[in-house]
């Protein structure tokens, strides 16, 4: 892709391409897009005022305590009219951060707080903000040996969850069992993260 017109691409096409890209925030973190959401220019509220901006420019808004974060975008005419908000980033650590929380784990706390996004070709892409951030605290390092309880499996959702649709709808498992009755599964037999890490191939 070239780097030149990476960003450019119509909203649809560029909400996908997003997906599974490496993204590097300014505290040198670096995370996954694993979630995105296509905004039609007909859906983007006036008050969040795309006048001036280019494709590729991002931006926050307040939801309650949270912040989401946006990403201008083309719409189908050439126009940067539209967005793509950006509704999950998965860190190898922190886990999987959805919703109105992405923006506040990247470290927008206000309205209307602006950067840019900077193609890197196979590097992935890298955030670039105007003036300072607040990243949110996502609790205790979790290290090889922390034990599996129910909030360090989420961390492992976006694992897990293909693997207990692929027993269920392989019949392999009994279809009583929930997801939730499948993590305690896992975490009874693996007892920490770095077993359940090399059971899943995570390096």
């Amino acid at each position: 892709m070239n780097p030149a017109t990476f960003l450019q691409q119509c909203y649809k096409d560029l909400g996908h391409e997003l997906l599974e890209r490496r993204l590097t925030l300014p505290d040198g973190r670096v995370v996954t897009i694993d979630q995105t959401k296509a905004i039609d220019p007909t859906q983007v509220p006036r008050r969040w005022n795309l006048e001036g901006m280019v494709a590729g420019e991002v931006f926050s808004r307040r939801d309650g305590d949270n912040t989401t974060f946006h990403i201008v975008a083309n719409d189908e005419r050439g126009n940067p009219k539209a967005c793509v908000q950006v509704t999950g980033l998965f860190h190898e650590t922190d886990g999987l951060i959805e919703g109105p929380q992405t923006g506040r784990y990247i470290g927008f706390t206000q309205n209307g707080q602006r950067g840019r996004l900077v193609f890197m070709g196979t590097n992935g892409l890298k955030l670039e903000v105007d003036g300072p951030l607040m990243p949110m605290p996502i609790g205790p390092e979790i290290t090889d040996e922390t034990p599996l309880d129910e909030d360090t499996l989420s961390g492992f959702n976006r694992h897990l969850l293909p693997r207990y649709n692929d027993l269920v709808h392989g019949t392999r498992l009994d279809c009583r069992e929930t997801f939730r009755a499948f993590c305690a599964r896992i975490a009874q037999t693996h007892g920490t993260v770095g077993k359940l890490k090399q059971e899943l191939g995570i390096h």
